[in-house]
């Protein structure tokens, strides 16, 4: 009895001493995992932070521009005589004059088009014969016209061109988003004749400040509105379109992102069962909500 009992003291002392390095090691794993978290997140944060002062610098770059162009004599002059007579009456010189004055800047920025646009949203001139009479989108004529009007550079948000436009890859494609630069153009008493806009591929602007800035091979920056709508071309369009979530040629403006609550990658059939009203994802709901 005395010898069995002798014996399990080091059994015991064997127990301890396997708890105490579970629980050492369960500590070190603990800490581990803790410190990867934080490094992950500043890294994240600092992705983000780099992604968003890129594109702040892209649209001011395009701001200073606009702002150059509606404050030159010669334009001046130009929109001067375009805004004194209705188009209607007016003969091709002031239209030749504006192409002569912009259409470098458009080739050299790579810009879309050049607009002059009056109080109401309406093009009084353009690159582009087809666009001239035509209104801008409710969204820019609400949110932008009236403080460029009042003297403020503004770049509009994204939104759908009416027309054909070249993609980031060259070729030609319907329905895809654009965005505006506007600044006012003014006279000698500083009042507003009209405003100038630089139309341009957002795409450009995005790629470079989102795409060029990510984790691993599999991480992704992208942008998206308080609404979930994805502003920015996503690495995965493809699948999107392979499992027919998407039936456009681009995902920017035309995908929101929702939960599907199911995995669609292993189950694609189960597209035709998604319900229309499904909930934006988590990432996206906190978006809304204004939280990092």
């Amino acid at each position: 009895m005395l010898r069995a009992l002798n014996l399990s003291k080091p059994i015991v002392l064997a127990a301890l001493i396997a708890l105490m390095v579970v629980a050492s090691a369960s500590t070190v794993v603990w800490q581990i995992l803790s410190q990867t978290r934080i490094e992950l997140e500043q890294q994240l944060q600092s992705t983000l932070n780099a992604s968003i002062a890129q594109a702040k610098q892209e649209f001011n770059e395009r701001k200073t521009i606009t702002r150059y162009w509606a404050n030159t004599p010669s334009l001046t002059q130009v929109v001067t005589t375009l805004t004194a007579h209705p188009p209607e009456t007016l003969n091709n010189t002031s239209f030749l004059e504006l192409k002569a004055l912009l259409a470098g800047t458009l080739e050299a920025q790579n810009y879309r088009d050049y607009k002059i646009i009056d109080k109401q949203g309406v093009v009084l001139a353009s690159h582009y014969e087809e666009d001239v009479g035509q209104s801008l989108p409710m969204a820019v004529i609400e949110n932008n016209i009236p403080q460029a009007w009042n003297g403020s550079t503004e770049v509009s948000r994204s939104f759908i061109s009416s027309r054909f436009l070249k993609g980031i890859d060259g070729s030609l494609t319907d329905s895809l988003p654009t965005m505006l630069a506007m600044h006012p153009i003014a006279d000698n008493m500083g009042n507003t004749l009209a405003l100038l806009a630089f139309e341009f591929d957002p795409q450009i602007i995005f790629f470079r400040a989102f795409h060029l800035h990510q984790i691993g091979e599999s991480g992704e920056t992208y942008g998206l509105d308080r609404n979930g709508l994805l502003l920015t071309e996503s690495k995965f369009t493809q699948q999107l379109r392979d499992i027919k979530l998407l039936d456009r040629l681009n995902a920017s403006m035309h995908f929101t992102l929702t939960d599907p609550g199911i995995n669609l990658i292993d189950n694609p059939s189960a597209i035709n069962t998604l319900a229309s009203n499904r909930p934006l994802t988590e990432m996206a709901q906190a978006i809304s909500r204004g939280e990092n």
